[in-house]
């Protein structure tokens, strides 16, 4: 299973590698792979509605435990081979579906 996430990751990052050298919009890749993420991490599907990417990830509505964001973290990263700035994390933008859509289009530029 592990092999296979490393494996996936691979190839997802040499797909947007190939995307972004074609020119394409690559936010909108990034957006379906956080969503997948999500879902396959929290049981959280964004899909069903807009207004959840605003909601604040560990508030009552969505209320996903703190570990869960570590793994959606952790899983991003390592798919993207990108890393987040601490000090986005300390500040707290790393708290809704929309924020961390741009976090990750700023690291992937």
């Amino acid at each position: 299973n592990y092999k296979e996430k490393i494996s996936l990751g691979n190839h997802f990052h040499n797909v947007l590698c190939l995307i972004e050298a074609k020119g394409m919009d690559i936010s909108m890749e990034n957006e379906q792979l956080l969503e997948k993420i999500f879902l396959d991490v929290a049981s959280v599907d964004f899909k069903i509605s807009d207004e959840l990417k605003n909601l604040n990830l560990l508030g009552s509505k969505l209320n996903i435990m703190p570990i869960y964001l570590v793994l959606v973290l952790l899983n991003i990263e390592s798919m993207l081979n990108i890393h987040f700035k601490e000090e986005d994390i300390r500040n707290g933008k790393f708290n809704t579906f929309n924020n961390i859509m741009t976090l990750m289009n700023r690291e992937c530029e």
